[in-house]
């Protein structure tokens, strides 16, 4: 799976990452209409705890494609650190806007799918590096 990534023009795989970025912000600055009141899947946490998780999710993919060169180990930290450093950006810039708050949960959302893709994402791509 690497081989078939890293063939992928390097400028393309980080312009998914700003395209993805620039979509987990956008979101995050407009008004959220009563999603988090919202209950998601399973009813234990609102929606938006879902859309926090999915999203970072994509965004931590992204990030893995777009460093597929580095050792597994190292992207993996690359991509918690970068997925988990945005979205606690996203939320510090919700706190000088007056109809959305920081939420130390929503901080938590963000960091579950990054954390999944670092540590699963050696496993993925690790069998590639052997040959």
């Amino acid at each position: 799976m690497a081989r078939h990534l890293s063939a992928v023009d390097r400028r393309l795989r980080w312009g998914v990452v700003g395209l993805v970025a620039g979509t987990i912000l956008l979101a995050s600055i407009l008004p959220a209409g009563g999603v988090g009141r919202t209950a998601g899947p399973l009813g234990v946490v609102g929606l938006d705890k879902w859309f926090h998780t999915v999203g970072y999710t994509l965004l931590a993919v992204a990030i893995a494609t777009a460093v597929i060169e580095r050792h597994p180990r190292r992207a993996g930290i690359i991509v918690f650190a970068g997925a988990l450093g945005f979205g606690i950006g996203v939320e510090v810039l919700q706190l000088v806007l007056p109809y959305r708050e920081f939420s130390w949960l929503d901080v938590l959302a963000n960091g579950i799918g990054p954390l999944l893709v670092a540590v699963g994402w050696p496993m993925l791509v690790s069998d590639d590096r052997l040959d």
